[in-house]
């Protein structure tokens, strides 16, 4: 019964010892590319993090050959955690495509000494490395909704790539989102007249005020040009009206619109804030 208890206490004195041991490990380095579960693809890197390195830092991938990583990269997130000078970052590079579609397994060494591994999976396009291949793609509401963001195929990297903005010249809005953010909480108001406006409570919608009457409708937005634009005004029960407006500052312009029923018109504008 003794010999028992003692080892007991044996084995809750190694596991107290161990537990700390192994949380100590767990945040002092970290292989934070790839990742568990994510899924990759083209050229990519390898790259995480450790205090101290005893020696090279290696990567295996499934079991294949050494992959040599460069150590001491500048790290300031791990200074807190580590407690010096945050040089503690690895990174090596490679082309997932050359592992093949499916699940795999990368393991990271410090001389020789496993500290990290996870499993990731690789999707191609059906070979390692794409030629000759082109094109292009816009994702609508991304990265948040009423934007748009435009990809295009790099060769290099076997990545799509994200396709600057181009800022457009003049003041009209380059897009129905720019438009929205110009126009949303404001009020187009006639120059010539102030008792004729139009509000514009929400994206996509509007309220049009005359002298006794009030039409609720939405619109959309299309670019013509540096400084010209059209806004075509949904009211309901089929009545349309399409104005062509002019800008000659963010805030002012002139505008001409027609509708289904022949009214036709214009005038000047502006750009306040709704009182």
């Amino acid at each position: 019964m003794a010999s028992r208890f003692v080892s007991l206490v044996r084995l809750s004195i190694v596991l107290g010892l161990l537990v700390p041991s192994l949380a100590h490990a767990q945040l002092t380095s970290s292989l934070e590319i790839p990742g568990n579960g994510v899924t990759l693809s083209g050229i990519g890197v390898i790259s995480g993090w450790k205090c101290e390195a005893e020696g090279d830092i290696t990567i295996r991938l499934n079991a294949g050959e050494s992959i040599p990583a460069t150590y001491g990269l500048p790290r300031s997130d791990t200074r807190g955690v580590c407690g010096n000078d945050g040089n503690n970052g690895f990174f090596s590079y490679t082309n997932w495509g050359n592992l093949g579609d499916g699940e795999h397994t990368a393991v990271v060494y410090d001389n020789g000494v496993e500290f990290d591994r996870s499993t990731f999976t690789v999707a191609t396009l059906g070979e390692a490395f794409v030629q000759g291949a082109s094109g292009e793609c816009t994702i609508p509401n991304f990265p948040s909704p009423g934007e748009s963001a435009t990809f295009a195929w790099n060769q290099s990297t076997q990545h799509l790539e994200l396709v600057p903005e181009e800022t457009p010249s003049g003041f009209a809005p380059a897009d129905q989102a720019a438009f929205d953010r110009l126009v949303v909480g404001k009020r187009v108001v006639s120059v010539d007249d102030s008792r004729y406006y139009t509000d514009f409570p929400s994206a996509g919608r509007f309220i049009e005020y005359e002298p006794g009457e009030r039409w609720p409708g939405r619109y959309s937005y299309r670019r013509t040009g540096s400084n010209t634009c059209t806004v075509t005004q949904n009211y309901g029960g089929g009545d349309v009206c399409t104005t062509q407006f002019t800008f000659t500052s963010p805030t002012t312009g002139t505008s001409r619109y027609t509708c289904n029923d022949g009214e036709r018109g214009g005038g000047n504008w502006r750009l306040i804030d709704i009182p």
